[in-house]
């Protein structure tokens, strides 16, 4: 799987005297769309070093041929607490197509500038959509080792297939995470989040679904996705999306959440 942060073998000349770094678009591409989008950005130096401000209040200047200039406040959520975070912009795009994105920091400088694109569709399920069926592994049928690969896995997470979460009246929050292999190192950090927040809605169907189905085949194998990450269509990890009673997508999050974001999406 490809990771939710952008290579950073980008051109950087661009942060030149006046800027602050660089804005980075986090999203995987493929995955914002016209329409609202919720936009992961990070604030990267000419040396490739990130940029950490989360006290700074900070505005996102989005901008396209003829749709013009968007600016909106954004939040801070850490991917790695205390160690590196990202900007999070809501934001409605209302054409596909390229976007340019600078970051201005409340009493400092804009960063530079850089491109990103905006498909006409996507292929990942989006709010309003109908959750995707999948059955999933579920514990004690199977080890807690075989089905995380977190090395403290919550089994209260894991006791509930997604298919059968999505048949029994209450809204769900399925996590698609993996700790010790993701690639944006945040899918722990995400759990956490997950973990910090669930106890204060009992109501709610929580599943974790670990990406890869075959976690012995780390020491020497390949890693095979799972079946609910393929009909899903994901392209990066993690996810978290919010399932109302009726099965129809309310929320979704790609890349770090915060735990305020979170319980703001529930019922």
């Amino acid at each position: 799987m490809r990771s939710a942060v952008v290579t950073l073998a980008l051109v950087l000349a661009a942060c030149g005297g006046g800027t602050d770094g660089l804005a980075v678009v986090a999203n995987t591409q493929q995955t914002l769309t016209p329409g609202s989008n919720r936009i992961l950005l990070a604030v990267v130096t000419e040396e490739g070093g990130f940029v950490t401000r989360p006290e700074t209040p900070t505005t996102a200047t989005f901008s396209h041929e003829t749709a013009g200039e968007i600016t909106v406040a954004t939040e801070w959520v850490w991917a790695i607490p205390e160690v590196r975070g990202f900007h999070v912009a809501y934001v409605d795009l209302p054409a596909a197509g390229r976007w340019d994105v600078f970051l201005q920091p409340e009493g400092g400088d804009p960063t530079a500038s850089t491109p990103f694109g905006v498909q006409t569709s996507s292929a990942v399920p989006d709010v309003g959509d109908p959750a995707i069926p999948v059955a999933t592994r579920t514990h004690p049928e199977f080890p807690l080792a075989e089905i995380s690969s977190d090395r403290d896995p919550d089994p209260r997470l894991h006791q509930l297939s997604l298919d059968e979460a999505l048949q029994n009246g209450r809204p769900t929050v399925v996590v698609f995470a993996t700790p010790a292999f993701c690639q944006t190192a945040s899918c722990g950090p995400t759990l956490d989040v997950v973990g910090e927040v669930m106890d204060d809605y009992p109501d709610v169907n929580w599943i974790h679904v670990e990406v890869y189905e075959n976690l012995d085949a780390a020491a020497g194998g390949r890693l095979e996705t799972v079946e609910a990450v393929n009909r899903w269509s994901l392209p990066s990890e993690p996810w978290v999306f919010v399932i109302d009673a009726d099965g129809t997508i309310t929320a979704r999050f790609e890349g770090a959440i915060g735990p305020d974001e979170l319980r703001r999406s529930l019922p």
